[in-house]
């Protein structure tokens, strides 16, 4: 796929293409550390070379960032170490920051200090994101209680849901299985058919890429009173998960 992107001009492609390549490397791989490097490695290299402010830059960088484990690396985007002709604005502030929280690196404080510096709804939206990416124990316990307590309006559920499963917290997200499971009948005996929709898909735990949690799925799917809603997305989610299982299953007997 690198090899490929880099003859590619259109920045939507390139941007797809790398996408689907990370979400691989992190869901089909049994360890997609090293996938993952190189894909930062590329697409940084290709940042730097470039035409100095176009999308396509824009777009590699970007998928850097995404792959991306290097904290000084990415604490140095945001102050001034960046490819020649970037200008990080908001938005890419904003993608940084995500990434930063997703490795444990943005506390509360910070988070509250850039929403000073973009007050707006997207801010806020991004933040709350961040907020449920952070691998501490308050903090997705809180965000938790939020969805699953019906106190959020649907772009809270999708910022909240949107990260609050992430790879490489395992320890941390394993006691959230059984609590989805307990907890979907109830987003949709309480919640509107689109935020038990959006909850239900985004609280999936997609990042658990095991045969007992799609055992424990199937558990809830074999609930007689389960709504028909929840078990068309409880299914989707659990034919992404077998989809992933089956690929490691694959790469570790071919390697065997």
């Amino acid at each position: 796929m690198l090899r490929g992107v880099a003859a590619e001009t259109d920045p939507a492609l390139v941007e797809t293409l790398l996408q689907q390549a990370t979400r691989a490397a992190r869901l089909f791989a049994v360890d997609g550390r090293e996938l993952l490097s190189q894909i930062e490695q590329a697409c940084w290299a290709a940042a730097n070379a470039l035409a100095p402010g176009s999308d396509l830059q824009l777009t590699r960088l970007r998928a850097s960032v995404e792959a991306s484990v290097d904290v000084v690396r990415l604490e140095g985007l945001l102050t001034g170490t960046v490819p020649r002709g970037v200008d990080v604005d908001t938005a890419l502030r904003w993608w940084v920051l995500r990434r930063l929280a997703v490795l444990g690196r943005v506390d509360q404080v910070r988070l509250a200090d850039e929403l000073t510096r973009d007050p707006s709804a997207t801010g806020q939206h991004h933040a709350e994101w961040a907020r449920a990416a952070r691998p501490d124990p308050a903090s997705k316990a809180e965000v938790w209680q939020a969805v699953t307590g019906g106190m959020c309006s649907n772009a809270q559920v999708r910022a909240f849901g949107g990260g609050f499963w992430q790879h490489g917290q395992d320890a941390l997200l394993e006691p959230y299985v059984d609590r989805y499971l307990e907890a979907v009948p109830g987003l949709w005996s309480g919640d509107t058919p689109q935020t038990a929709r959006f909850a239900t898909m985004l609280l999936y735990p997609a990042t658990l890429v095991r045969q007992d949690v799609l055992d424990r799925t199937d558990v809830l799917l074999s609930s007689p009173g389960l709504a028909d809603g929840a078990r068309r997305v409880v299914l989707e989610q659990r034919d992404d998960l077998a989809r992933a299982l089956r690929a490691r299953t694959a790469a570790v007997a071919g390697a065997g």
